[in-house]
């Protein structure tokens, strides 16, 4: 029993470096080696700020990169104070956001706010219309339409919130990994592919790090080399880091589910005639 735990506990270690690196490697590509701060959080709290203080929502991009550490505008109106806020960021903007009524009380997602304005704001069709044929239900995108003077009426006609989310976010993708540490990057990345694997059925992700492997397998043996060392290490010093408890925690989750998995694979595998 000794043993075994000994064995789980350098697997868990080595889980931590390797079970989510390898994809993430794949997308983050070589030559990632930016040191730069990212003043985001800062960003956040001056948004805060100034939010409290004009009575308004703030929602910032947590992905995007911001090179310098903001300072609150004095400005009294809230899209003065966003334009002077925005203008010394690369690759930043801010929009208004209206919400369905019945979305209005819900707390929104910024990532996935940000993500939708961005989308939005980037498509080159002037109007576009996406009709799902099972549900027959269909999604209307109309852009540049003109604000008329009675657009808090319109709003509420449709049934959106007249008080808008000021949303500020990366104009791209690019622009939000652009000056953005590596940790942040492979951070990110790592989220990513967390949220793809809740998505995948056990095959498919078996057949995902079949493919990881392979690619891993591929490299030249120096490049496999460092990467594997690299990977360790990290892997050592962040399960060294850990408080006892919560090693314990994964030590026992980890054999858990490998004795669960060894159950399903024995129960599978049938008798044999």
């Amino acid at each position: 029993m000794a043993r075994l735990m000994a064995v789980a506990r350098w697997f868990a270690a080595a889980a931590c470096a390797l079970s989510l690196s390898l994809p993430a490697l794949a997308q983050q590509g070589p030559g990632a080696g930016s040191t730069k701060r990212n003043y985001n959080t800062e960003l956040k709290s001056v948004a805060e700020g100034l939010g409290k203080r004009l009575n308004v929502t703030i929602v910032v991009d947590p992905f995007l990169a911001v090179a310098s550490k903001p300072i609150e505008p004095n400005a009294a109106r809230i899209e003065e104070a966003l334009d002077a806020l925005v203008a010394g960021m690369k690759g930043a903007t801010w929009r208004k956001a209206y919400r369905q009524q019945a979305e209005a009380n819900a707390v929104p997602s910024a990532d996935k706010l940000c993500a939708a304005v961005r989308a939005l704001d980037v498509l080159e069709q002037t109007g576009l219309v996406v009709e799902n044929n099972r549900t027959r239900r269909a999604t209307l995108y109309s852009k540049d339409f003109p604000v008329p003077a009675n657009f808090a009426d319109e709003l509420q006609g449709q049934r959106f919130t007249t008080t808008p989310l000021y949303v500020i976010y990366a104009t791209s993708t690019g622009a939000s990994a652009g000056g953005a540490t590596t940790a942040d990057r492979f951070f990110d990345l790592q989220k990513q592919q967390m949220a793809l694997m809740m998505e995948m059925s056990p095959e498919q992700m078996a057949q995902a790090m079949s493919q990881s492997m392979q690619m891993f397998m591929n490299m030249d043996p120096g490049t496999r080399s460092q990467f594997m060392g690299n990977m360790m290490r990290a892997g050592i010093q962040m399960w060294s880091s850990l408080p006892a408890d919560q090693r314990q925690q994964m030590v026992g989750q980890l054999m858990q589910n490998a004795q669960q998995a060894m159950g399903q694979a024995g129960q599978g595998g049938g008798r044999r005639p």
